[in-house]
């Protein structure tokens, strides 16, 4: 059984749903409480309206792996369209304003008879959770620099996209989780922020970030500075 419908902690509320409908699926969670966890069986997916919640597994030794911040926009439980049952645990970062979209308004044959759901996005949201998972794979394996690089420009996209400011926010989730997704030591991950903040690249107090370049963060995200370098290195090799 989901936890999401023991939880006392939920509100149901009359809020805009997937096509901007009225939705009585919406509903309210209180930050840090559970959506679900590893093995519930689930009702549906669940889109984020507002808010956001991370997605993480826990191995057999008992240590937990973040494997995705979920903002609005994004669907989660997509892992339950196999078997009806959960692969990872969810929990909001913040109080969230969630939507319940049931398996069988997915699996039904005519798709115009749910009003709330809608079948071209969530095909969209399947190809931009299959991205980012090859992207997150590839990501592990880089240097430190390009993973916090990486983290700061998918998340001020993600923003942007959202007609939200995008150089400047605040994010929800501790440092111990960012170091936590990101696959490094919380201890590497405030030098690697001290480091971007010495180069003049951020600014940051608490949990408020200010990208001061971009272009620049990105650059180091996609690998172009280590390629400028080592090019550079050649070149003076060669003078």
């Amino acid at each position: 059984m989901s936890h999401l419908h023991n939880n006392t902690q939920i509100n149901n509320i009359n809020s805009l749903g997937i096509n901007g409908a009225k939705d009585s699926n919406a509903f309210v969670i209180r930050e840090h409480e559970f959506l679900f966890k590893m093995g519930d069986q689930l009702e549906g997916i669940y889109r984020v309206n507002s808010g956001s919640v991370k997605i993480f597994k826990t191995s057999e030794a008992g240590n937990d792996q973040i494997i995705r911040f979920c903002m609005p926009g994004d669907l989660i439980g997509l892992d339950g369209l196999a078997d009806g049952f959960s692969r990872s645990t969810v929990v909001t970062l913040e109080t969230s304003n969630l939507t319940l979209i049931p398996f069988k308004s997915i699996l039904n044959k005519d798709l115009n008879r749910d009003k709330n759901f809608d079948y071209p996005d969530f095909i969209h949201q399947l190809g931009v959770n299959f991205n980012h998972d090859i992207e997150y794979s590839m990501m592990l394996s880089q240097c430190a620099d390009r993973r916090l690089a990486w983290f700061l420009i998918n998340y001020s996209d993600g923003l942007k996209k959202r007609g939200q400011r995008a150089n400047e926010f605040t994010v929800p989730m501790k440092r111990t989780d960012i170091a936590l997704y990101l696959g490094m030591a919380v201890e590497t991950l405030s030098r690697e922020l001290a480091t971007f903040c010495k180069r003049g690249l951020l600014k940051k107090y608490l949990r408020n970030i200010e990208l001061l370049d971009i272009e620049a963060i990105r650059n180091i995200a996609n690998g172009n500075e280590a390629q400028q370098a080592q090019e550079q290195k050649q070149q003076d090799i060669a003078a």
